[in-house]
């Protein structure tokens, strides 16, 4: 039996010796069973000496026996010696001691958290036989407190399973070791036959066996280090703030890099499983995004790590796994019970994660675990949708997307005859593309499989043409959200449609005559989005570009797609005001085909029909106008298009907002009329004045000017 007691006597436990195998499980079991803290913290003492966790418990009780028996009588009576000391009355007392967690040095909190990343562990799990043989031909010998022979391993100098990247390096030595031997015999075998390249062939496979040989001396020398930090005892969770911007602690970094080792003895140590780095990310997210890291994964799930905590963007574990396609750790976590449909702060699940990235293992995982298809992401998109857009043909279609192809030409159709070829050799589509386009057809329909319209090919040049016929006459939402596919390709609006038709032909290798024949058709497929979450900086984008006529940049935005009433402070200043104030008239023309707000209002109640009439931007107030603009809009102070016009004598704007039907007898807050703006004006327009003047009926009945 083993009776551990406190350094101040009070009985702790007692164990059966057979139940343990060395000091280390005897640490393990008292920290599981009797509330002691975890190993790195105790310290085993015998007859005043620090036992070392990796010493045999039959190597104390050889110890104790030989201690009993005189020195001349020692070698004659090994076996009954060691029979002796493992009867059922035998009892060896143990101390054990708790330590608090060291004052560790900087210098030694980076070490444990760079070694933490590199995967340099003890490894503990030698061969039965390795680990026997050390103990008992070293561990019984103890000097200055501690077995002479176990030093090497708590001091780190021993071991040898760090991993390196998911790959033992000891496991590298050995086999480089093993093919320099083996390469040796070859060469001795095949000297006679070819010495002239024997010599050669010997200096590689010396140089294999070297290089072999060196490095398993230099990994063994530089593994252990994370035990020997630990036993200091040293707090595991340390992080080196000045060092680590981003706040990671030892076990995020080792999760991080799939050290599995490593996290084991941090865990061990009792490393928070918990904690975050500075965007909220946990030890189990970083190993979810982790290529061969599925064995943390697996070890943290054990060590009780929540599933599905989340990070500042409301991601969990799940969703790292999808969105980096690693299909194991993404298993591990559904059979640990992880949710999900939970959605993060763009909406996204983690099926559309890896829709988009397009992992397919993981979205088949996903649906074999029965994850939601049809919620829409804040821009409005389903997970197919995702797959679609991006391109990735396989997941869409495992998402339920048909791709439709244009019917093949009918193989009994007369070839077409051109002068000097056979009526077999095909036209070069280069010889056909100032040929005149046939009335071919366009089918269009949505994802959903339902037709949507069928417009003649000869109608439309472009594919912006056909998105905003789709807009006008078919109900679809303004050409910046949608998207057009042609097969699994989506199309830019700059496409024209006969590049279209000539691809395809190329692709079915046909002529461009052929493809565009009457009967032809061309399928596309539309996507109805909505608008995109846009962040500030985006809005303030937006807004910089509209100011400075920076269409291309206005375009871009708008497509993303983006709404073009973003606004980015308490004015409430409207891309659409700027862009009118300012005078620019194509900017203006996006907008408002984006479907921007004409009767927007900022604070203090001014319109975009405002802005143009105050600063004289008659094109835009045409263009304001054409589109349905309101005219008779007052601010908060009363004032409308018309007086701001007249207040800042503007008479091309004046007469272009009397035409349309202005009210130019409306008052101001302050009872005064356009009319009577205008005559206070510095320098008076003669042809303002004239064109406010009110109008009256004469005897006759005619209109005439009061």
């Amino acid at each position: 039996m083993l009776h551990v007691t406190k350094l101040s006597g009070e009985f702790l436990a007692s164990f059966p010796v057979s139940e343990l195998s060395d000091v280390k499980a005897l640490k393990q079991r008292l920290h599981r069973q009797h509330g002691l803290p975890p190993r790195f913290r105790q310290r085993l003492l015998y007859e005043s000496n620090v036992l070392n966790d990796a010493i045999k418990l039959e190597s104390v009780l050889d110890l104790q026996a030989a201690a009993t028996i005189s020195p001349p009588r020692r070698r004659c009576r090994q076996k009954q010696r060691l029979d002796a000391s493992v009867t059922p009355d035998s009892m060896m007392n143990l101390q054990v001691l708790m330590l608090p967690f060291s004052e560790a040095s900087s210098h030694q909190q980076q070490e444990l958290w760079k070694v933490a990343g590199e995967g340099l562990a003890a490894e503990e799990r030698l061969s039965r036989e390795e680990t026997g043989s050390q103990s008992r031909m070293r561990g019984v010998g103890l000097c200055g407190g501690r077995p002479v022979g176990l030093v090497w391993l708590a001091d780190g100098g021993g071991g040898g399973g760090g991993l390196c990247g998911g790959r033992s390096v000891w496991g590298w030595c050995v086999w480089l070791t093993v093919a320099g031997v083996v390469g040796a015999c070859v060469a001795v075998g095949l000297w006679g036959w070819c010495g002239w390249l024997m010599g050669p062939l010997w200096l590689v496979w010396l140089g294999v066996c070297v290089a072999g040989v060196a490095g398993g001396v230099c990994f063994a020398i530089l593994c252990g280090k994370v035990e020997a930090l630990l036993q200091l005892p040293m707090d595991p969770d340390v992080v080196i703030v000045p060092l680590v911007a981003d706040a990671t602690t030892p076990l995020m970094r080792a999760s991080e890099y799939g050290h599995v080792h490593v996290a084991e003895l941090l865990l061990e140590a009792g490393a928070r499983k918990e904690l975050r780095d500075s965007g909220g990310s946990t030890a189990l997210m970083l190993a979810a995004q982790t290529s061969r890291a599925e064995l943390v994964v697996q070890l943290l799930l054990e060590a009780g790590a929540q599933k599905d905590a989340r990070d500042d963007d409301h991601s969990t574990a799940l969703m790292y796994a999808a969105f980096n396609g690693r299909a194991p750790a993404a298993r591990l976590l559904l059979e640990a019970g992880a949710q999900k449909d939970l959605r993060d702060r763009d909406g996204r699940t983690a099926l559309m994660d890896a829709a988009r990235g397009g992992h397919a293992p993981v979205v088949e995982l996903l649906l074999e675990a029965r994850a939601e298809q049809d919620v829409r992401e804040n821009d409005g998109m389903t997970a197919q949708m995702l797959a679609v857009d991006a391109g990735h043909r396989q997941v869409a279609q495992l998402l339920g997307f048909s791709y439709k192809r244009r019917p093949s030409s009918s193989p009994t159709a007369a070839p077409q005859k051109i002068a000097g070829r056979s009526p077999q050799a095909k036209v070069p589509i280069a010889h056909l593309r100032n040929t005149p386009i046939s009335p071919a057809m366009l089918h269009v329909t949505l994802l959903s499989g339902e037709d949507l319209a069928a417009l003649p090919f000869s109608e439309l040049s472009d594919v912006k043409a056909l998105k905003q016929r789709l807009h006008e006459q078919h109900g679809l939402p303004p050409r910046f959200r949608q998207r057009l596919f042609h097969e699994e390709s989506a199309l830019d609006d700059a496409v024209t449609l006969a590049s279209v038709m000539e691809s395809q032909a190329v692709h079915e290798d046909t002529t461009l005559s052929d493809a565009v024949k009457p009967d032809a058709v061309m399928h596309l497929q539309a996507l109805v989005l909505e608008f995109s979450d846009a962040s500030h900086v985006q809005r303030s984008e937006l807004s910089n570009a509209a100011e400075n006529d920076m269409v291309d940049e206005v375009e871009s935005l708008l497509q993303l797609p983006m709404d073009p009433d973003a606004v980015t402070g308490e004015p409430n200043h409207t891309p659409l005001m700027v862009a009118s104030g300012n005078g620019h008239v194509r900017v203006v023309q996006l907008l408002l085909e984006a479907g921007a707000q004409k009767e927007a209002v900022a604070a203090d109640g001014s319109t975009p029909l405002m802005w143009a009439a105050l600063e004289g931007r008659d094109s835009v107030v045409r263009l304001l106008l054409e589109a349905g603009a309101e005219m008779d809009v007052r601010d908060q102070g009363g004032w409308t298009a018309l007086m701001c016009s007249a207040s800042e004598r503007h008479p091309q704007v004046l007469r272009l907002l009397l035409e349309a039907g202005a009210d130019k007898d409306v008052c101001d807050r302050f009872g005064q009329t356009a009319l009577m703006l205008a005559e206070e004006a510095e320098e008076s327009d003669d042809e303002i004045l004239r064109l406010l003047e009110p109008v009256a009926e004469d005897d006759d009945g005619e209109l005439s000017e009061a």
